[in-house]
């Protein structure tokens, strides 16, 4: 449990918030104040029972959520996404992308208060959620806008104190990764190709007009393009359109199994900061490769 975010980070971010005190006064702190509402009923338990609890409440909402994402997925697939090494990381860590993913999944949902609900669960870590406004109905929107609201009145400074602790102590890594991205590959190269992959995801909605859960699909892997950092656990965003790429090939969990696990193997190589890019750009292309398909088979 030595490694475990949820014990050193998460936990007594908590119970600072149960006591009336300023979560963000704690080290590693970078979530708004509403994520620790979520775990406040786990903070009044010992660290060590509150991260199993906090453990078996992740695996069921994963679960739950591939199995809304396809009814009947392939066992391979389930086994191959389970034991990927994501889903172990960020289960060992008590990490918060299994609740981005549920999120993820409600945002399928026509009924625009379930979507709003989805868009709560996103904003728990903003980096990664802000991509997903783009396609959520305004209506959705008044359970995140009650959520911030109702922090503001129970702690008026906290979005300062939340900018202050990042100000202070960035998230470990977040420097590295935007040095080393610059030095590597320059930052017109980093522009372009961001540019290239927008163009790519609006022309792809354009011309093929995919079903909502493909354009959730591919707003899952920009999400993670655009952010300046992610880890290996962050890959779990990615389990919502690999779920529908295995729908449309069923070898297709063959190649799934080499993407996840693709991290690993190329961890030792000089350029492996650049490996949390690689997975979502190659399963983004495979997502417009297979939309592209589907349209062709239409025509014919």
């Amino acid at each position: 449990m030595d490694v475990s975010d949820f014990i050193n980070y998460f936990y007594p971010a908590a119970q600072a918030w149960l006591r009336g005190d300023n979560p963000y006064t704690l080290k590693g702190v970078y979530n708004p104040l509403w994520a620790w509402w979520m775990l406040g009923p786990l903070a009044v338990w010992p660290a060590s029972v509150a991260w199993w609890l906090w453990i078996l409440f992740s695996l069921g909402a994963f679960i739950g959520a591939l199995l809304l994402v396809r009814q009947r997925p392939h066992p391979l697939v389930l086994l191959a996404l389970l034991l990927a090494p994501a889903t172990l990381v960020h289960l060992v860590m008590g990490q918060w992308m299994i609740w981005m993913l549920v999120g993820v999944v409600l945002l399928g949902h026509p009924a625009k208060a379930v979507q709003g609900s989805g868009l709560f669960l996103l904003s728990l870590k903003p980096h990664l959620g802000w991509p997903f406004l783009l396609l959520t109905h305004p209506r959705a929107w008044p359970i995140p806008i009650a959520a911030a609201l109702l922090s503001l009145l129970m702690r008026p400074r906290w979005p300062l104190d939340f900018l202050q602790s990042l100000q202070a102590e960035p998230p470990v890594g977040y420097e590295q990764f935007l040095i080393a991205r610059s030095l590597t590959l320059g930052m017109p190269f980093l522009i372009a190709l961001a540019l290239f992959l927008t163009g790519l995801v609006l022309w792809s909605l354009w011309r093929f007009r995919p079903a909502r859960n493909w354009q959730l699909a591919l707003l899952c892997c920009l999400a993670l393009f655009y952010s300046p950092y992610h880890r290996l656990y962050d890959n779990v965003l990615l389990y919502y359109p690999i779920l529908l790429l295995t729908e449309e090939d069923r070898w297709a969990w063959l190649l799934i199994v080499v993407l996840l696990w693709l991290p690993m193997i190329l961890i030792a190589l000089p350029w492996a900061l650049f490996v949390d890019w690689l997975v979502p750009l190659i399963v983004l292309l495979l997502l417009v490769w297979q939309m592209a398909k589907r349209a062709v088979a239409k025509s014919k």
